[in-house]
């Protein structure tokens, strides 16, 4: 699965909440930013807590009832956090691993 950058989901969640209640569509999203429709399109469904569909039409618009409330620098930084804590887990687990090998070899 493809990640997006910090910087990337920035620039769409900046862009998406300086439209407000009436929202904006994929391709527009992606034509203003310069983002792939598929990126944005992934990373909007895939994080409903910062974006929501607008029921009815293809637009999406930020998430005020999420845990963040609609600031989008605290969504950046639940991400941040988010990939902090992924990495920090991803090194732990290489080096149980290796301890393990280390100690069954013994």
């Amino acid at each position: 699965m493809h990640r997006i950058s910090i910087e990337k989901a920035q620039i769409i969640l900046e862009t998406l909440a300086t439209y407000g209640n009436n929202g904006r569509g994929i391709i527009a999203l992606s034509l203003e930013t310069g983002i792939s429709k598929s990126t944005i399109r992934v990373f909007l469904k895939s994080n409903k807590d910062f974006a929501r569909s607008m029921h009815g039409v293809s637009k999406f618009k930020i998430n005020k009832f999420g845990d963040q409330r609609g600031n989008v620098e605290d969504m950046i930084g639940n991400m941040k956090r988010r990939r902090r804590t992924e990495y920090a887990l991803n090194v732990t687990s290489i080096i149980l691993f290796v301890l393990f090998i280390l100690m069954t070899r013994s």
